[in-house]
């Protein structure tokens, strides 16, 4: 099962910054740069944000979408605002706004799916090059949202995504090699796109390396391998790395045992709702 995680945007408007908001993990600015952001974003005209959307510019009406997508400041989240403003802008052929478009017709707790929708849009801003949304049409025939499930295709959109350096799309190509869907089964092949992602940060693909590696499933067994990629992801906050860590500093799998770390890490497995990492601390305790 393929597990990508999609955040709307989060950083507000591209008048601050040439790059598109929709990006994952995505490292932080240092303290200063975050400083003059945030001025930025507290100086930001409302006012002639709206008055220039309402005269068709297309940046400032995706802009305005982002507001009412996210809120900010007096205007409150407007889910059907922000989808109001979004489509005025994608119309014009804004690639971001038909990105955002399609995410929003996902889904979410204010609207409904549609799939139809949100699948017209990635293809919209797929066409123009934008590769997320080239990842999230792979996600469309993986799981057969709307459409006839088919894993051929979907290889072929996570491929051209993956080969342009997405995480997600290199995440989810892994999985499909790894489970032999639309492909032969290759694990050797899943191991090496996860790394590619795991490189980047990406969370699961770092669990999913280090569980290969811990196992030596498909790939030479590396307990040290494992814990690295292990430790990267539950550094981020992943419940089942915590635990699979815990595991290996309580047995000294690669090191030298450790049980006061190994508490820390099932302590940490446990508080995210890990069962098996509770059921160690009480064989602990």
């Amino acid at each position: 099962m393929l597990s990508k995680k999609i955040f709307l945007t989060v950083c507000l408007l591209s008048i601050l910054s040439s790059g598109c908001a929709k990006s994952v993990n995505q490292a932080n600015d240092n303290n200063e740069q975050q400083h003059s952001n945030q001025n930025n974003i507290d100086n930001i005209n409302v006012n002639d944000i709206r008055s220039k959307a309402e005269k068709g510019d297309p940046e400032a009406q995706y802009n305005l979408g982002v507001m009412y997508a996210e809120g900010y400041k007096d205007i409150q989240p407007d889910t059907l605002k922000a989808i109001e403003w979004y489509t005025l802008s994608a119309n014009q052929g804004y690639v971001n706004a038909q990105y955002n478009l399609g995410l929003l017709y996902m889904g979410n707790e204010h609207i409904k799916p549609d799939y139809i929708k949100a699948k017209y849009w990635y293809e919209k801003a797929a066409v123009q090059g934008d590769i997320p949304s080239l990842n999230e049409l792979g996600n469309f025939y993986s799981k057969g949202l709307g459409i006839k499930q088919d894993y051929q295709k979907a290889i072929k959109y996570y491929l051209d995504a993956a080969n342009a350096g997405d995480s997600d799309a290199q995440t989810n190509l892994g999985t499909m090699f790894l489970h032999g869907r639309g492909v032969s089964q290759n694990k050797l092949e899943a191991s090496q796109w996860y790394l590619k992602a795991a490189i980047q940060g990406d969370i699961d693909a770092q669990y999913n390396l280090g569980l290969m590696y811990l196992l030596g499933d498909g790939i030479k067994q590396d307990y040290p391998q494992a814990q690295k990629w292990f430790l990267a992801a539950a550094n981020q906050g992943e419940s089942n790395a915590q635990f699979h860590l815990g595991k290996i500093y309580k047995d000294g799998l690669g090191v030298d045992k450790n049980l006061s770390l190994a508490r820390t890490w099932f302590e940490k497995s446990a508080e995210a709702g890990n069962s098996y990492a509770a059921q160690e601390l009480s064989k602990m305790n």
